[in-house]
């Protein structure tokens, strides 16, 4: 019997899979289980250079790209950045956009103070001059370090969990996945983007000086902490999630020490608290209690909460699906290219069931699902600050707004492929993989030409962002700005045409946006050149002054027609504009003005120019003006 029981025993035992056992272990009473290492973890130092080289090998074709989009704002038309280290002191102490505005014009909720990734352009061309190669080739490195970093972090928090092998294993595979992930095309690809990579570097350092404190208990690694999570906040505010995400790593893998995870908390909200105060003594404020009226920085402006809440649930969707499904992609995901909807549409139903069972399940199961709750509770809680919840972030979504938060999806699919897919199902694993990162890859790399320069990247969005009215006017905007340097008559009027018909779409979808009806009033005003047409030019311009009368260049052009054109046309045109459309129809009396005064400077005895200013004067109860025109 007792030999049957033997048998039994050593039979079973050959049933079970065989576990490696490294012969370097990391015992510590602070982990709830003994940290495995690599065999050989000298092998290990050159995975920096391995992930700055697969950096390169996605985005050097970028190096050569000029100044797009934002880069203008922070970079190539920012006069503090364009002083190179004399203006450092001017991005220390001033909101981050007045460089370019000239003056601090709070166009978002928040604000923004983030002064770290201009005082590193400044530096640039301190030493470079305004090369934006150079910025692009720091972009990559920054990338690269900042994938090591994720293998790093994570392999200080799970060990070698997976295999032995450092190419197999869970820290080592969600770098990789993170390194080739499409979505942080932008991020990388847009010079810009440097806030997001320099946020995402320090929160990383932070959260591993502070498992080393947590694990070894020495204070050197607190005086680490101290400046790489200031440093992170400085680059941009949602690493201030990062006061969660630490304690819930440390919580979620190792045995409780109340008195070091009190330590750390208590450091990392006191930083908070002086980046806050330094925040407060630039910019004025945490957040303005100004209700921002502009669509375009504030997508939710006249919306019901039940339509706001819901639509912020849509965008939740959307972005957990491009962090699995990374594709189509597009720079623009302002009004309307994300509807306005409410709890009713599928995909905000879904995306409030998901993301609160996700939520749920992850509080529970953080001691017994540990991989899969910390990817969870990693995501939600750095994609909390992004998610227009917490504060407005000046448009609906952005995909270089989960450049922080992807990595906890990657991490979930590492940890599926090598934790799940083990044992017999390893080389499928492997297989699925490889055919992972080879996809992710190519789509990066599919991706990176689009930022070539503003028609690339205006071309491609409309192809996605049909329905926003940003992509349409930027499209036409730059379709307006290649006409311009054109020499080719004909191609010239073809590509006004082009761009009339996406700046009519932009008007369609959001009639009140400033910069459309700008355009449209350009593009008019060229064509009109063209075909000498006055009375069709004035027709288009009526429309816009009625939308948008205090645009610049309209009152401009009227001084140029007045005493060029037909004399008898412009009076009809201005007495149907002020009169008429800002007068008795807007009852936008001061502008009516403006405009009849044109038509008064051409005949000052044309009796409809001089009752239009009657009235009007009388509207805003100025007798003393309209008797003039009595």
């Amino acid at each position: 019997m007792a030999a049957k029981k033997k048998y039994k025993k050593k039979n079973k035992k050959a049933e079970e899979p065989a576990i490696p056992q490294p012969k370097k272990k990391i015992q510590s009473k602070k982990n709830s289980f003994n940290l495995i290492r690599f065999d050989d973890s000298k092998t290990l130092k050159f995975l920096p250079i391995l992930f700055i080289v697969l950096g390169f090998l996605l985005y050097s074709q970028c190096i050569p790209f000029g100044f797009v989009l934002d880069d203008k704002i922070v970079i190539s038309e920012n006069e503090f950045t364009k002083k190179g280290f004399g203006g450092i002191s001017d991005i220390l102490t001033k909101e981050t956009f007045q460089g370019y505005f000239g003056e601090q014009k709070d166009l978002v909720e928040g604000g923004r103070y983030r002064p770290l990734s201009l005082v590193t352009f400044a530096t640039e061309v301190g030493i470079f001059g305004m090369d934006h190669r150079v910025m692009h080739v720091v972009n990559i490195l920054l990338y690269g370090f900042c994938c090591w970093l994720v293998f790093l972090v994570m392999y200080e928090l799970l060990g070698s969990m997976g295999s032995k092998k450092w190419w197999w294993s869970i820290p080592f595979i969600t770098a990789l996945i993170y390194a080739v992930h499409p979505v942080h095309t932008e991020a990388v690809a847009n010079i810009k983007g440097r806030d997001e990579i320099l946020a995402m570097i320090f929160a990383l350092i932070s959260f591993w000086t502070a498992l080393k404190y947590y694990d070894k208990g020495s204070l050197i690694y607190l005086l680490f902490l101290i400046p790489s999570f200031f440093l992170g906040l400085l680059s941009k505010e949602n690493v201030i999630t990062f006061l969660a995400v630490i304690p819930i790593g440390i919580f979620a893998f190792r045995s409780l020490n109340l008195k070091r995870i009190l330590t750390i908390s208590s450091i990392l909200f006191g930083i908070i608290l002086l980046y806050l105060f330094t925040r407060y003594n630039v910019i004025g404020y945490i957040i303005s209690d100004k209700e921002i009226q502009d669509v375009m920085n504030n997508p939710f402006f006249g919306m019901e909460p039940a339509e706001k809440y819901g639509t912020i649930s849509y965008t939740l969707f959307e972005y957990l699906r491009l962090s699995f499904v990374p594709y189509p992609l597009t720079h623009d995901y302002y009004p309307y290219h994300i509807p306005k909807v409410d709890f009713s549409h599928w995909k905000s139903l879904i995306a409030i069931i998901v993301h609160v069972g996700l939520f749920v399940f992850s509080l529970i199961r953080i001691k017994k699902n540990r991989i899969l709750s910390f990817s969870i509770l990693f995501y939600l809680a750095t994609i909390s600050i992004v998610s227009n919840v917490v504060v407005s972030v000046g448009t609906f979504m952005n995909e270089r707004f989960i450049f922080m938060a992807s990595m906890g999806v990657c991490l979930i699919l590492a940890w599926l492929l090598v934790k799940v897919l083990k044992e017999g199902r390893q080389k499928i694993g492997m297989a699925i993989c490889a055919l992972a990162v080879v996809a992710f890859g190519i789509l990066t790399i599919m991706r990176v030409p689009v930022w070539e320069d503003a028609m690339t990247l205006n071309r491609a969005a409309i192809k996605v962002s049909k329905n926003s009215a940003r992509a349409n006017s930027f499209m036409g905007t730059a379709l307006f700005n290649e006409f311009k340097v054109t020499t080719d008559r004909n191609k010239g009027k073809e590509m006004l045409v082009e761009a009339n018909g996406y700046i009519d779409k932009s008007l369609e979808i959001l009639p009140h946006y400033s910069n459309a009806n700008l355009m449209k009033a350009g593009i008019e005003a060229e064509l009109f050149k063209i075909n000498n047409d006055l009375p069709a030019f004035l027709a288009e311009l009526k429309p816009v002054i009625s939308r948008k009368p205090s645009i610049g260049f309209i009152s401009e052009y009227c001084e140029y027609m007045n005493g060029r054109q037909d004399t008898r046309t412009l009076l009809d045109f201005y007495y149907d504009v002020g009169y008429n459309i800002l007068n008795k129809r807007n009852r936008n009396y001061r502008w009516a003005i403006h405009y009849l005064k044109f038509g008064y400077s051409l005949d000052q005895n044309d009796p409809n120019i001089r009752k239009g200013l009657y009235e009007s004067f009388m509207a805003i109860n100025n007798p003393t003006e309209a008797n003039k025109y009595r």
